[in-house]
């Protein structure tokens, strides 16, 4: 199973890494968490994952200054901004990695840590290739959760939400990538991940 073979590869056993799938209605949740303290979006909680099917983690670790994802890397490109919080979950056969961003009123900078994240999932997914059985392609899915002024809020209940293509220079060429953005998403609410197209 795929899931067994990433829980593998990384280092869940560390607290700081770790995020704790809690049961919830017969499935599962994760609470993701700001690290930046002047954030006005703390946390967000994400339902609707099979908590065997499942983990999360952080990759940007809360509240270390510190910390960057290789100490081998410079940040020339911006490569060692990340996203506050990673989800793997087999989804009817699909391995869906879920690359999550808390943004406060004025998002910005996030294009940035969904390229880094990604490079770094299509990392691990080498490493699975490479020294497992693993044969499959991940699917990556951005989620970029904001409380920005100028949106309303988001629809959840009961409606799918359809990704937005946000572009992006590369080599002075126009490149785009798919995201959803959730907006007002209240702290005491859940958003459940199978509502997403």
């Amino acid at each position: 199973m795929p899931i067994k073979i990433f829980r593998k590869i990384i280092d869940l056993k560390d607290k700081n890494i770790n995020i704790e799938i809690e049961k919830l209605y017969g499935g599962g949740k994760v609470v993701l968490h700001e690290t930046d303290n002047s954030a006005k979006l703390r946390k967000v909680t994400i339902a609707g994952l099979d908590i065997n099917s499942s983990f999360a983690f952080n990759i940007d670790i809360p509240n270390d200054k510190n910390y960057v994802l290789s100490p081998f890397l410079s940040d020339e490109y911006g490569q060692r901004k990340v996203c506050d919080g990673v989800i793997f979950s087999l989804v009817e056969g699909e391995l869906i990695v879920y690359l999550c961003e808390l943004k406060s009123t004025d998002p910005k900078g996030y294009v940035n840590k969904f390229r880094s994240s990604e490079t770094f999932i299509f990392y691990l997914e080498k490493i699975a290739k490479e020294f497992s059985d693993f044969n499959k392609h991940i699917i990556i899915k951005r989620l970029l959760f904001d409380i920005k002024t100028s949106k309303s809020k988001t629809l959840t209940k009961g409606n799918k939400i359809a990704s937005t293509e946000v572009g992006y220079k590369k080599n002075d060429e126009k490149q785009f990538i798919e995201i959803y953005f959730i907006h007002h998403l209240k702290e005491d609410e859940c958003f459940n991940i199978r509502h997403l197209e």
